[in-house]
């Protein structure tokens, strides 16, 4: 496998949004990029009982970028003391308190990786150069854009967590793609079935928004649908797709006698399904 192969970077997702600390979808911050070493999950589109995240892998850029990240620790261990550092965290609305370890440098650490996993490293250096200005800041660079792909992985986990088996079908495929992850789990950290109580026209919706944007961003990207959800949903879910776009694989899961569950490439929407 590469690098940033597929079940390597949903790993890193998963992990981000485990930390995120959205427990509902009111909680997801549309404005908030979480952002790992090698992986950056941005919301798209939330409704009140699901939310939609694009997961994509970054370039190759990790020896500079940690780089950064060792420099600017070092720069704030240097420059302020514990207690100062609580007014810092204070001003950039991070619980001091929540950082973990006890040690002042495991704070700083912390600190440090919790606002990198935000894309809010910048916050910490204004704020250093505002009022430590002869101190040495390193330059945070812009959040890095989107690398290309051909393929665009959507998956609607209403029922099980199942990013990681789409992710290894493409594995085993040799398919490099970015994800498109539907949950009515924000941090996608349980598994939560949906209740006949829910809006599930809400999800419909929520699904036909995330898919314009998909297509306005990646509009020459083939999309590969998987889906664990109700029977129900998945009918609803195609109800607003249609037959528009062509050439799109659509994915069934299944459960084989061992009790194993992987995806199997059963249609290609295309307008011939009119008959």
């Amino acid at each position: 496998m590469t690098l940033n192969s597929n079940i390597k970077v949903v790993q890193q997702a998963i992990n981000l949004l485990h930390d995120s600390g959205f427990q509902q979808p009111v909680d997801v911050d549309k404005k908030l990029v979480l952002v790992g070493e090698q992986v950056q999950v941005r919301p798209l589109h939330t409704t009140t009982n699901a939310v939609s995240y694009l997961i994509t892998a970054k370039p190759d850029e990790l020896k500079a970028e940690q780089a950064v990240l060792r420099a600017l620790r070092e720069t704030v261990l240097d420059t302020f003391n514990q207690a100062e550092l609580q007014e810092v965290c204070f001003e950039l609305g991070v619980a001091f308190e929540n950082l973990a370890g006890d040690a002042y440098a495991t704070k700083v650490q912390e600190l440090v990786t919790y606002l990198q996993r935000r894309g809010q490293l910048a916050s910490l250096v204004n704020y250093g150069r505002k009022h430590r200005p002869h101190a040495n800041w390193p330059d945070i660079a812009a959040p890095t854009a989107v690398p290309p792909r051909d393929d665009i992985a959507v998956v609607v986990s209403m029922a099980q967590p199942a990013l990681p088996t789409a992710a290894a079908y493409l594995d085993d495929q040799d398919v490099p793609a970015h994800f498109v992850l539907l949950t009515n789990v924000p941090a996608y950290n349980k598994t939560e079935f949906l209740s006949v109580e829910s809006d599930w026209e809400a999800i419909g919706q929520l699904f036909f928004q995330t898919m314009q944007t998909v297509r306005l961003e990646f509009p020459k990207a083939r999309l590969h649908l998987f889906l664990a959800a109700p029977v129900a949903l998945g009918f609803l879910l195609g109800c607003t797709w249609g037959t528009v776009y062509q050439g799109d694989y659509l994915y069934h899961l299944h459960r084989d006698a061992d009790g194993r569950s992987y995806y199997v490439r059963v249609a290609t929407i295309s307008r011939q399904l009119r008959g």
